[in-house]
């Protein structure tokens, strides 16, 4: 809920690089041998996701606003095959090469310490997706990720959180293992039960409690902000 102090450390530098537009469906890293620099997320959201040899997608994570990618790539020079970083909204980002990034990153303390704070907190994220992928029941797998993306994405309105990001039923599916009638199904569910109301690409969560209490373990909420 709200960009992070390193995040804003890290800001000030990556405006001394390139600012870009994209479009939702646009393409940033993926299509080329290896990505063209390191960018930073001034607004707007992008997930990362791969792709099998049948062309079968598979969702890793949505980067929001004040984040990074690619860091695996900008640290160590490895980038997985058919790993795609594509805009699933308007967004505008800053761009630095990774010559330059690894210059200041090993030469001024300030920015260096937020680049890990927002490593292990990218960290963090993929641990709380395997603690997600854990859980058996569709239900629960539904409401941890809600529950996660609140954490991340939402904007608090009284008691209701609204998760501020477009996040299709195909693309939460995806980011759950499930079909996405599944994930319909448990949405409308949630919705009877006066939990969530749904709108086009806006989930809003009105009975957070309740939502919690449909999870049997949820051991990482003191992690979270919600």
């Amino acid at each position: 809920m709200g960009e992070h102090e390193e995040s804003k450390v890290i800001r000030r530098f990556f405006t001394m690089g390139q600012s870009q537009s994209f479009g939702k469906g646009d393409t940033i890293v993926g299509n080329d041998p290896e990505p063209d620099g390191v960018y930073f997320i001034n607004s707007g959201y992008i997930k990362m996701f791969s792709l099998s040899d049948s062309g079968d997608e598979f969702m890793h994570i949505v980067y929001g606003h004040g984040e990074l990618f690619p860091l695996i790539w900008a640290y160590l020079g490895t980038s997985p095959d058919s790993v795609y970083y594509q805009a699933i909204s308007d967004t505008v980002t800053w761009r630095m090469s990774r010559s330059w990034f690894s210059t200041l990153a090993s030469t001024n303390p300030a920015l260096s310490f937020a680049l890990s704070v927002q490593l292990a907190q990218q960290f963090q994220v993929f641990t709380d997706r395997i603690e997600n992928l854990e859980y058996k029941k569709a239900k629960e797998r539904v409401a941890y990720r809600l529950v996660f993306l609140a954490s991340r994405f939402g904007i608090r309105t009284g008691s209701t959180v609204t998760i501020d990001s477009p996040i299709t039923h195909e693309l939460f599916a995806n980011s759950v293992n499930l079909a996405r009638e599944t994930v319909s199904r448990t949405f409308e569910q949630f919705e009877k039960e006066h939990i969530i109301k749904t709108s086009p690409q806006r989930i809003a969560i009105i009975d957070m409690p309740a939502l919690i209490g449909k999870m049997s373990r949820p051991n990482n909420l003191k992690n979270w902000k919600l």
